[in-house]
């Protein structure tokens, strides 16, 4: 038979049983009282219209399979267990008691707004959102332990979403400025984000393996901490607006024929030296972005003029150092040195020779902090060049630069540009070229001689490059009260001959055949004992 529910409440203090009937809901709100558990809810294929548990102590089985209230579904107190197929919610799900998941799915059906969802402390397996029309806001944090899926419609995320199988939406998400963390302990899992970007996300299940079906975004921080496998669809990009950190790397991830964007605008380190290293299809550094990697390499590198890149073990290369862009140190200590890693570890017996490689039209500038190029003798040289074609600059304007046992090559014309007032402890054991016409292959201005005043340095070879047959050794500018010396220099543009010093060959800029005769040794007289002149 039929049987019509008022339209207003029915209570029941046991179970709820529909075994071979029809029940018509009549927009009327079901309300189980139970304070005892053991009660079971079937109704055999009918819908509910509201359904709520609010028996403090009561416990609540579905029997059916599947179920579908037509309103909402709400436990203000009790326990309830959800049915093990699919069950179907047409307004809000609100928990404020304890539900079961019962490896079922939690169907959420409105095809209008102002829908919610309120887990209250206890986990979906599959939440799934599929109305047109639809729009649904979480309140508090979610777990599923399964899948979460959007549809149809548009949910707001809460501020913590975990999620235990894949994230798919081909509907609409807005990501309240929330977390998304992915746990599953299983591979074969996907991320779908469609149109929609995330805030942050986190990917940190022990043996989880995901992909990212297509081009995603997060607005934030995109965080890779552990996984067996990670996968960037071919073809898509994954952009990330905050804080990109790949503690994965390696084997265990896929970035082949894609693009990482790191456009955060700010300065930060993917990885750690010990978490290894990763290799990208292509990585794009934004504006303004300024980025430090260890053990990593790109298929393509690119790099806004105003943003840099510093690849410390360039591709997984001890003592390879690359970088892109406007690098501009302004405070602390980089190290270019034999026996001390690019983080200041010492190095001991691990020691290994420096190669430092700088992109065309790059620009590396000390404003601050401390720049150490300590090399060694017996072919341990720091050697500084470009990234096989192109020229950059190099700049030295304030902090402290400290070099020893160096090779320069492939500068602009201005070679080693010193200026402003930095404290330039050594230049000792350099090794320049020239290989502009007409450049210098160093620039220093008044004020960084007067600051490092009678810097002597010894034993820096001069030369130029093949084809060059004009410019100097050493430039200065404007009008310094004190005085540089090269001492034991050498190469076939040493010496007084070949620096930018003004006519006098006993300038500002001196070298060991230098023609100098101080001013307290051009005028002298001899006197006696008694102050009279002999």
């Amino acid at each position: 038979g039929t049987v019509t529910l008022p339209s207003s409440t029915t209570t029941v203090g046991g179970s709820f049983q529909n075994t071979g009937g029809t029940l018509m809901h009549n927009n009327g709100a079901l309300v189980l009282t139970s304070t005892a558990t053991g009660k079971s809810i079937r109704v055999n294929g009918s819908n509910l219209y509201s359904l709520i548990a609010e028996g403090a102590g009561g416990g609540w089985s579905f029997v059916d399979t599947n179920a579908t209230t037509s309103n909402n579904f709400i436990v203000t107190a009790g326990s309830v267990t959800l049915p093990s197929g699919i069950l179907a919610v047409g307004s809000s799900f609100q928990n404020s008691g304890t539900f079961t998941n019962n490896s079922g799915t939690v169907k959420m059906t409105a095809a209008t707004i102002g829908k919610s969802v309120q887990s209250g402390g206890s986990s979906f397996y599959n939440l799934l959102f599929n109305g047109v029309g639809g729009e649904w806001d979480f309140s508090g944090n979610a777990t599923t332990t399964n899948n979460f899926t959007i549809t149809n419609g548009s949910t707001t995320l809460p501020s913590q979403l975990a999620v235990g199988g894949s994230f798919v939406n081909t509907g609409t998400f807005v990501h309240n400025f929330g977390t998304v963390r992915f746990t599953s302990t299983a591979t074969g899992r996907s991320v779908t984000a469609s149109s929609s970007p995330f805030y942050n996300v986190i990917f940190n299940g022990t043996g989880g393996g995901w992909t990212i079906t297509g081009s995603a975004t997060s607005t934030n921080d995109f965080t890779l901490t552990t996984a067996t496998s990670f996968t960037l669809a071919q073809g898509s990009v994954l952009s990330v607006g905050g804080v990109f950190t790949n503690s994965v790397n390696g084997s265990a991830t896929t970035w082949a024929t894609t693009t990482l964007a790191l456009v955060s605008g700010t300065s930060y380190s993917i990885n750690t030296k010990s978490a290894g290293g990763d290799v990208y299809g292509t990585l794009y550094v934004a504006s303004s972005t300024d980025i430090r990697s260890w053990n990593s390499r790109a298929a393509t590198t690119t790099v806004d003029s105003n943003a840099s890149l510093y690849s410390q073990d360039h591709a997984a290369v001890d003592g390879d150092l690359y970088i892109w862009g406007e690098y501009v140190k302004s405070s602390g200590t980089d190290y270019w040195s034999y026996a001390t890693d690019f983080d200041g570890t010492a190095l001991a017996g691990s020691s290994r020779q420096v190669d430092v490689r700088i992109a065309t039209s790059s620009s590396v500038t000390i404003s601050g902090g401390t720049l150490n190029i300590i090399g060694a003798t017996g072919g341990a040289t720091t050697t500084i060049a470009n990234q096989d074609t192109g020229r950059y600059a190099l700049a030295v304007q304030a902090g402290t630069l400290n070099a020893n046992y160096y090779q320069i090559r492939n500068t602009d014309p201005n070679g080693l540009a010193l200026s402003g007032s930095p404290t330039i402890t050594s230049l000792a054991y350099g090794d320049f070229e020239l290989g502009v016409e007409g450049g210098s292959m160093i620039t220093v201005d008044d004020d960084t001689i007067n600051a490092n005043a009678s810097l002597v340095t010894t034993n820096a070879r001069f030369a130029t490059s093949s084809g060059i047959t004009s410019g100097y050794n050493v430039k200065r500018t404007g009008s310094p009260v004190s005085a540089w010396t090269f001492s034991g220099s050498l190469g076939n543009y040493d010496g007084e001959a070949f620096d930018d010093d003004g006519v006098d060959a006993c300038g500002f800029i001196r070298w060991s055949d230098s023609s100098c005769l101080f001013v307290s040794q051009e005028h002298y007289r001899w006197r006696n004992d008694d102050g009279g002149e002999g």
